[in-house]
């Protein structure tokens, strides 16, 4: 599936990192000098974030999205819709959504979904909110990706853990009067689905309380289809591209997959996983945010902003 888009105006951006901030060496201490070393250059991360006992995804979402309201970029309530975007909710019912818009005290005629997404999620949202808003009574959309993956991945496994930050970004984008074209590809290979990644329980039993994801499989999907649907977007897309952002969990996947896709690593930007670890949901925005702030380009009337966050009870 290949897509043109109306172009709309991404007004503000804010990214929120868990409040607990601990380095790789601290995490895998454990480890004997060599091992870590090694460890160290595959992964390329110093630090990480994550939440502590009683911060969970609406509260930093809550937290990330007040600060652009408080901006007074844009009255709240003339937010027309709130999309919120994470595979670790609070609960499975009330929504993530209603909870945020609950706190923020938004319009009560505010539209509010949720999407149940994981590293791809901040595209697939983004991909809603330009639809929404080629509705002519929707003028602006907040986009809210929250991920708390500290809750969910199983503390033995020290590895992974040391690698994640919880994070939450918002995204204001309000309805253009240019008229320009966005691009959106995408190709399901839907036949590993329940392997690649293990069942987390609901409604539906599952004996499994973790994330647990098979990285070969992972890995095979996206090294054998990728490439393909890469090349086939970029002759789609009738634009030069200056730069691409990638979603890398590592800075070996990242490495293997520029090679894959024989890109020079000068046309490419990874800048935000060193300081602030794999964001996962959001890695692709914080990306964005670090690469923005690396160019020094604050201008054309887009408000970058980027902090740690604090819990409110927090000294």
């Amino acid at each position: 599936m290949k897509v043109k888009l109306q172009n709309h105006d991404i007004k503000a951006i804010n990214l929120v990192l868990g409040q607990k901030q601990t380095s790789f060496e601290d995490e895998m201490s454990h480890l004997k000098p060599l091992k870590l070393n090694i460890l160290k250059q595959n992964i390329a991360v110093d630090r990480h974030y994550v939440c502590d006992e009683y911060t969970y995804a609406t509260d930093l979402a809550t937290s990330c999205i007040k600060e652009i309201l408080d901006s007074k970029i844009v009255d709240k309530c003339e937010i027309d819709a709130l999309i919120v975007v994470s595979h670790t909710p609070d609960y499975l019912m009330p929504s993530n959504s209603q909870i945020i818009h609950k706190n923020l005290n938004l319009s009560s005629k505010t539209l509010c979904f949720d999407i149940t997404a994981f590293c791809s999620g901040f595209v697939q949202g983004l991909f809603n909110a330009f639809l929404m808003l080629d509705n002519e009574n929707i003028n602006n959309v907040i986009l809210c990706c929250v991920s708390i993956k500290s809750k969910i991945i199983n503390k033995n496994d020290k590895f992974t853990f040391s690698t994640i930050s919880d994070s939450a970004s918002c995204v204001l984008i309000s309805k253009s009067k240019i008229d320009s074209k966005a691009y959106f590809s995408s190709e399901i290979f839907s036949e590993e689905v329940l392997n690649e990644t293990e069942p987390i329980s609901a409604y539906k039993h599952s004996p499994n309380e973790f994330l647990n994801l098979d990285n070969d499989k992972f890995f095979k999907v996206v090294f054998q289809n990728y490439p393909k649907l890469f090349y086939e977007f970029t002759k789609f897309c009738d634009r030069r591209i200056d730069k691409f952002i990638f979603h890398a969990p590592s800075n070996f996947f990242y490495k293997k997959l520029l090679e894959a896709l024989e890109l020079d690593k000068s046309l490419c930007f990874n800048g935000a996983l060193k300081d602030i670890g794999n964001t996962d949901i959001n890695s692709v925005i914080a990306n964005l945010i670090f690469y923005k702030l690396s160019m020094q380009d604050m201008g054309g009337g887009t408000e970058y902003i980027f902090r740690q966050f604090w819990h409110r009870d927090c000294a």
